[in-house]
């Protein structure tokens, strides 16, 4: 997103360590171009609203509906799979 009053950019990055496919990473940044200053989460919200635990029940419904999209569903449960979402204000 971009227009005269804010900026987001993703850093994307990928790293080959010998296994079968690259580890992927995103880092997503928000910027106010008045000021220059770096938007927190918090700030992307209204004041008082509940969006840590609603952001957790969105993400955690993405995940199941993923993971049942997924051939390798009860592989992946066993491998680590994310099961748990906790949004925090960093």
């Amino acid at each position: 997103m971009h227009d005269e009053k804010f900026i987001s950019l993703v850093l994307k990055s990928s790293i080959f360590t010998g296994c079968a496919h690259p580890n992927k990473n995103a880092a997503t940044f928000n910027f106010d171009l008045t000021n220059g200053n770096q938007i927190t989460l918090s700030e992307s919200f209204v004041e008082g609203s509940d969006y840590k635990s609603r952001l957790e029940r969105m993400v955690s419904a993405w995940l199941e509906f993923d993971k049942r999209l997924n051939d390798s569903a009860v592989q992946a449960e066993n491998s680590g799979w994310i099961t748990e979402i906790k949004i925090t204000d960093s």
